[in-house]
């Protein structure tokens, strides 16, 4: 684990989909991204988790005549929130209740193992955060959240 920058690893991860993204038709949307904002993880499973859920929401709007997927970070007072969200409609509540089980998936066969959430959410685990469907939002929608750093964190960085 260590101090990793919000901006850089979004950016970074970014970097792994645009061409994709840019090739399907979708509009990559970023939030700001402030500068100084530093999360305690493990670099390559962060982007991991993020990668899975651009590459997730692309997939699921690839038919749709708006594509757009936008990416957005917010600070509250004790975590780092991710958001994730795309021009596709909410997600049914009967998926919603299986979308993070291992193998459930939403893909037609051959386009995907159902494993993308499961493995996030243990990754998200194993930071001490979450990752979850945000079931108000009118588009899908899903929230990764991460403890903010500690002063003792920040000095060991």
């Amino acid at each position: 684990m260590e101090n990793c920058s919000v901006s850089v690893l979004i950016s970074n991860t970014c970097v792994f989909c645009s061409e994709k993204l840019k090739k399907n038709g979708v509009t990559l949307e970023i939030g700001e991204l402030p500068n100084q904002l530093s999360v305690h993880c493990r670099g390559n499973q962060m982007s991991q988790v993020i990668l899975n859920l651009l590459n997730n929401a692309n997939d699921a709007i690839s038919h749709l005549p708006e594509k757009w997927i936008r990416l957005e970070v917010e600070q509250t007072d004790n975590a780092i929130l991710i958001a994730v969200s795309n021009s596709g409609p909410k997600i049914p509540p009967e998926v919603a209740e299986q979308i993070f089980r291992p193998f459930f998936t939403t893909k037609p066969v051959g386009k995907g193992t159902g494993l993308g959430l499961s493995i996030s959410m243990r990754i998200m685990s194993d930071h001490k955060g979450s990752l979850s469907l945000d079931k108000i939002s009118a588009h899908t929608r899903f929230v990764i959240s991460l403890p903010k750093q500690t002063e003792t964190q920040a000095e060991a960085a």
